[in-house]
């Protein structure tokens, strides 16, 4: 199973074209802020900075990963799921990182077909290590022609 970012150009290429038109909204990873997300459907991410135990730089200090990525036709109930710790990886997350962070996009239109064909592109472009199914490059052919993301 690979995890991080992917190499391949093509995979990236088919990301940006898609993804790119998506409008990117992030809140902490706290009960306090979940009301700000939507009940829209959409796709999401969690992300964490380095765990504060570690003593670096700068540098070191300032890297952000994609932990976990998922979708749902409901952001604010999967972000309530993920505060109840329903994803046994997420919950490690949480205690590892010194901050998480929940990033999300609605997706115009949402069908639970075209969030997971999202999501799925997603997955192959970051490979997120908290994923435990990661989809294989093959699944670019099956997932059918670049996902119409801009609701128009």
């Amino acid at each position: 199973m690979r995890h991080g970012w992917s190499l391949e150009t093509e995979i990236w290429d088919l990301a940006t074209k898609e993804l790119g038109s998506l409008k990117w909204k992030r809140v902490p990873l706290e009960r306090s802020l979940g009301s700000s997300v939507p009940s829209a459907g959409g796709v999401y991410m969690i992300c964490a900075n380095v765990p504060s135990q570690i003593r670096a730089g700068t540098l070191i200090k300032g890297l952000y990963n994609v932990i976990y990525i998922g979708s749902s036709l409901n952001l604010k109930a999967r972000l309530s799921d993920h505060l109840r710790g329903d994803r046994k990886n997420v919950v490690l997350a949480r205690a590892t990182y010194r901050s998480l962070d929940f990033l999300y996009a609605v997706v115009p239109a949402a069908t639970k077909q075209l969030v997971e064909e999202v999501e799925t592109r997603l997955i192959l472009v970051f490979g997120p290590p908290a994923n435990e199914v990661l989809p294989n490059r093959e699944i670019l052919g099956t997932v059918g022609s670049p996902v119409p993301l801009s609701g128009g």
